[in-house]
């Protein structure tokens, strides 16, 4: 009964992570529009063509986009985390000097390893979606990037 009272308990926390990580990745590519940057023709570009060389380096800058790369961080590094301490939770059975010899104590294995995977999960939990916004921030400021150093070469000056 406990078991699964804790396991409803991390499923919501877990849930509200993934919903956290949703909400700051909208908002960075909210704020991480190209409309958000100046855009001024350095050689007499008419509207249409200022129109038409912003919508031409935004595909290009698009292009470069992983939009499944931080999804993927979210789903590997619980996982990740998990099999790490399972590892640590079976070394530390072996740093004890504790001798597994027969059947009966293969069941001294499992307690350390279930913990530290449990630890591992909820570290690895934890730190996705913290790693996930990094990578979020870092893809939308070199999408960006690329959106400047394109419309520079069209002849623009270009401003945050």
């Amino acid at each position: 009964m406990r078991w699964a009272r804790w396991k409803s308990i991390a499923c919501r926390a877990r849930s509200r992570l993934v919903a956290a990580l949703l909400a700051v990745a909208v908002l960075t590519a909210a704020c991480a529009s190209p409309r958000s940057v100046i855009v001024k023709p350095a050689q007499g570009q008419d509207a249409d063509q200022v129109e038409r060389d912003r919508a031409a380096c935004d595909a290009q800058a698009q292009r470069q986009r992983d939009p499944a790369g931080v999804l993927l961080t979210m789903i590997v590094t619980p996982i990740a985390g998990a099999a790490l301490g399972a590892t640590f939770g079976l070394l530390s059975v072996f740093a004890s000097n504790t001798s597994i010899g027969s059947g009966d104590d293969t069941h001294r294995l499992v307690g350390p390893i279930a913990i530290g995977a449990a630890v591992g999960l909820a570290v690895g939990s934890v730190a996705a979606p913290i790693v996930g916004a990094a990578q979020s921030r870092k893809q939308e400021q070199a999408y960006l990037d690329l959106y400047a150093i394109c419309l520079g070469r069209r002849g623009y000056w270009v401003a945050p």
